[in-house]
């Protein structure tokens, strides 16, 4: 009964009833897509395909870093940079979680 209970949002969950959802920040194992949380009230503006969901760009920015630990230590910043870019869907899962605690608690 719980398989048909799930939105299903990727492609493969069609071809098979057992094609699970990710847990939130794990990375897909094809395409390094990193599996985030989402605003539903902002849902409109969500695009599933943009950049910052994918760990390529950040994994060369880490080699560079690597790289760069021998020769210098400007390029730290490089690896700041690629800090943040989680932050907004950490805050959004943060109030997810938030907003259950409150309502198994009784509050709402």
């Amino acid at each position: 009964m719980f398989e048909y209970c799930y939105p299903r949002l990727d492609a493969n969950v069609t071809k098979g009833m057992n094609h699970l959802l990710k847990s939130p920040f794990t990375v897909h194992p094809k395409t390094d897509r990193i599996s985030i949380p989402i605003n539903l009230n902002s849902l409109r503006y969500f695009d599933p395909y943009y950049n910052q969901t994918s760990l390529t760009p950040f994994v060369d920015v880490f080699a560079r870093f690597v790289q760069g630990l021998q020769t210098s230590k400007q390029d730290k910043v490089l690896a700041k940079s690629g800090q943040l870019f989680l932050l907004l869907y950490v805050v959004h899962h943060d109030l997810f979680i938030l907003d259950l605690n409150t309502m198994l608690s009784g509050e709402i």
